[in-house]
């Protein structure tokens, strides 16, 4: 967890949300690791999620906040 502070997030500091599982791969139906994270960019806190396998070098990463 990463606290960030900011007088344009929260006063206070917010701590950044992080975690990470495994998954069903989407392409070849592997082991895949999903990463929900978030990251303060430009004032405000945005959400990520990402799916990658090493079996089959799957990638994808979007924006979900």
């Amino acid at each position: 967890m990463t606290t960030v502070f900011s007088t344009t997030i929260e006063s206070e500091g917010y701590e950044l949300e992080q975690t990470v599982t495994t998954v069903e791969c989407p392409s070849c139906r592997g082991c895949a690791i999903h990463r929900f994270y978030e990251s303060a960019e430009g004032g405000s806190i945005n959400a990520f999620t990402v799916i990658h396998c090493e079996q089959c070098d799957y990638y994808r990463e979007r924006c979900v906040r």
